[in-house]
């Protein structure tokens, strides 16, 4: 393998790994939201009407 090849496939590792870090952390992020209390009100809406039937 020729030098530039080398250099090519070292880059896209690199490229690889930055992208796979930050979809990480954007998944991490996301997981640690708060749900929007409109959310949050229609579930207990739903678990309520799921207790009367």
């Amino acid at each position: 393998m020729t030098n530039n090849k080398r250099d090519d496939e070292r880059g896209r590792e690199k490229v690889q790994d930055q992208i796979q870090e930050n979809l990480r952390k954007l998944y991490d992020e996301t997981l640690n939201e708060d749900l929007p209390p409109q959310f949050l009100q229609l579930l207990a809406k739903l678990e309520q009407e799921d207790r009367c039937k």
